[in-house]
């Protein structure tokens, strides 16, 4: 498969917010679209890129780190009816929580997604080694 076609694929998705399983067909199969997206990030080509791209060497003057909470539309579990055992709300609700550092324009760096009823101390430690070398970082209690 042809890593352009892929890397065009892969922004299709960022730039829409569509699922991976909607990819259009002419950037490929959605399965490689979203297996060679982990794993250029897993190897850190995607930072490698942007700094290839954009000159910037990776280190920030100041990052902020933060999170907000969204909550889920019944049907958002999959389930086309009922709800199964396994999608049952919890006591909190059908709720995410979206976790994210951003450089000193706001621009996003480290987004992160995770359940609704979990504090946002036990993701700011993973989000803040994810992120690139920064000078300051303005955070609160949460």
């Amino acid at each position: 498969m042809n890593d352009r076609r892929v890397i065009s694929g892969i922004v299709h998705r960022l730039k829409n917010g569509a699922r991976w399983r909607h990819c259009p067909p002419k950037f490929g199969f959605d399965t490689t679209v979203y297996k060679r997206r982990n794993l250029w990030s897993r190897q850190g080509l995607w930072l490698k890129m942007l700094e290839a791209r954009t000159g910037h060497g990776g280190i920030f003057d100041g990052t902020a780190i933060d999170a907000v909470h969204a909550k889920a539309r019944r049907l958002a579990t999959g389930a086309k009816g009922s709800l199964r055992p396994s999608h049952r709300p919890l006591r909190s609700g059908r709720t995410t929580r979206a976790h994210g550092v951003v450089d000193e324009r706001g621009r996003p760096r480290v987004p992160r997604l995770r359940a609704g009823n979990i504090n946002d101390v036990g993701m700011a430690e993973a989000l803040i080694q994810a992120a690139c070398p920064f000078r300051r970082l303005l955070a609160d209690k949460g």
